[in-house]
């Protein structure tokens, strides 16, 4: 399955059992509400970083804890497309770190 590849290229042996259901979840959330495509993420939610949050830790069933959808927005910020394609927009008070 291409999911185990990836893992073997990226060399993540350890937790996998968590890591292969959450990428497969992951994966349904951006083809149910995202047309497929992370960029739309931003754009579906006018770049607001609480409603990101919120929405991708609403339903369980994606695997997204909080934790998970900040560290996710984290390195979002860090890459050099995030200025082009996701122009994040933090809210007062929003906390992330």
């Amino acid at each position: 399955m291409l999911v185990d590849e990836l893992l073997n290229f990226l060399g993540a042996q350890s937790q996998r059992d968590k890591r292969r259901p959450w990428m497969l979840n992951s994966a349904r959330l951006l083809v149910e509400k995202y047309d497929s495509s992370a960029y739309k993420i931003n754009e579906v939610h006018d770049g607001d970083i609480v409603e990101i949050v919120k929405a991708l830790t609403v339903e369980e069933r994606y695997g997204f804890s909080t934790k998970k959808a900040h560290m996710f927005l984290r390195g979002c910020l860090k890459t050099p497309i995030s200025k082009t394609h996701l122009p994040l927009r933090p809210q007062k008070g929003a906390n992330f770190a």
